[in-house]
Parts: structure tokens; sequence; C-alpha cells
């Protein structure tokens, strides 16, 4: 199998979901991109490794792999390219330590996550980051700041017109509204969700 079909393989059992293939697979790869010095793909390799183990619940091993994979980033060259791997590992780190249920770390990691982002233009990571600092802010209970973070969600979904995003924080917003006991925003924000969502 050539290596662009290898990692677009371990790409798809990510987005399947099987984790312990994911692993398996990762590990296998790891060991032939060491070996050959391809720094680019075992980056890439390392951080599909640290979505498997922090999926099985094996968060101390996840940790290991990120510092492994941060090691491996000071050997590419392009700074772009570090950049979005990095913000990956510092949402990694604060996804590690949501799992451990210490949401102020979390937190502190999603914030950096998103400011490397930030810092390179990098939607994706901007929304992954901002998805996950909502969470956390409803979670400690600061609905305010869980919709200010919300609503950037949903703005930069409808940006680039990712219909899902906005589905999803359209939902969100429509949730977190009914908590604070707002019905009739809740309810006009799940009547915008229909047409999205057909």
């Amino acid at each position: 199998m050539a290596e662009s079909e290898e990692l677009r393989h371990l790409e798809q059992l990510l987005e399947q979901e099987i984790f312990s293939e994911v692993l398996h697979e990762a590990e296998r790869l790891e060991k032939r991109y060491t070996e050959t010095g391809r720094h680019q793909q075992l980056a890439d390799v390392l951080i599909a490794k640290v979505w498997a183990l922090w999926a099985l619940g094996r968060l101390e091993e996840s940790l290991k792999a990120i510092k492994q994979c941060e090691h491996v980033l000071t050997f590419l060259e392009q700074p772009e390219e570090v950049k979005k791997r990095e913000a990956h590992l510092v949402r990694h780190k604060g996804n590690i330590y949501l799992g451990k249920h210490d949401l102020k770390r979390s937190l502190k990691y999603y914030q950096q996550s998103l400011a490397i982002s930030e810092k390179i233009r990098y939607k994706e990571g901007i929304l992954s980051s901002l998805n996950n600092i909502t969470e956390i802010y409803r979670d400690l209970g600061d609905l305010k700041l869980a919709l200010k973070y919300e609503n950037q969600v949903k703005t930069l979904s409808e940006e680039i017109g990712a219909k899902n995003r906005i589905a999803n924080s359209l939902l969100c917003l429509g949730y977190t509204y009914f908590v604070m006991n707002d019905l009739d925003q809740a309810k006009n924000l799940l009547l915008r969700l229909r047409p999205v969502v057909q």
C-alpha cells in the first residue's frame, strides 16, 4: 500500500471510530516512519495514536504520545504545518484533562489551541477549540460565556458553509437558552435548525 493510501486508511479508521484498529495501524506506521525519518507522516500517525489512546481511555499513554509527537514536530520545516499539528496536540491535552475531570486545566489548553489556530487562521482548529471552550463553560455553569463562544462557532460555521457545524451550534445555543429558561429564544433557534438539516 502506498504511503498516502496508508495515511488515508488510518484517517478512515479514525472517522469510523474503530480506535483499537487505529492504534494497531498507527503503531505499525510509527515504526516504519521512525526508521525512514519521514517526520511529517510520523507526526500525523502520532496524532492519530493520541486520539486512539484517548478514546480508549488510556489517558497517560495519550499524554506520552503527545510528548513524542511534540518532539517530532521540531524536525518539520513548514511553520504553518507545525502550528496546525501543535494546535491539535494542545487541544488533545485539553481532551485528556477533560477526561480527568480537570475542567480548568482543560480550558487552559483549549484556549491555547484557539490562540494557535487563530494566529495561523486555521478555521477548523478555531471551530474545534471554540466548541470545546463552549462545552467547558457550559459544564462550569457559566452560560453567558458559553453563549458568547457558541455564537462565535455559529458565525464562523456560517462563514465557511459548514452545515453540520451550523446545525450543531443552533442545537447547542437552543439547549443553552433552554437551560437559562429563555424558552422563546430556544424555540426560535430550534426552528432555524429545520431548514439547515433538510
